[in-house]
């Protein structure tokens, strides 16, 4: 792997670590007025579940999809701005220097 790739793939990393989604889905579960036992109740997921969720830096697609259902609030957008923010850029690079080789 060349350096210039070496760096991508370190800016790819750091830049998805940055979002720590899980504190971003409790922050906006208190915003709107939701209690955790009212999201375990609309969300059919466990509150101890629940929980281990608002810890974590990453979860599981289909889960945070129910979790921007029920709290009405697109997630999945933090990521896309964090790509529109430079990132896609930096894996276009990446790709195109893969691709050429």
């Amino acid at each position: 792997m060349k350096t210039q790739e070496i760096s991508n793939h370190k800016n790819l990393n750091s830049m998805v670590s940055k979002i720590n989604i899980g504190q971003e889905i409790k922050e906006k579960m208190t915003s709107v007025g939701i209690g955790v036992t009212e999201l375990s109740n609309k969300t059919h997921i466990e509150r101890r579940r629940l929980y281990r969720i608002f810890k974590k830096k990453s979860i599981d697609t289909d889960v945070l999809f129910n979790l921007s259902v029920q709290l009405k609030c697109d997630f999945f957008k933090l990521y896309s701005e964090e790509l529109s923010g430079g990132l896609l850029n930096v894996t276009k690079e990446s790709h195109v220097t893969k691709m050429s080789h």
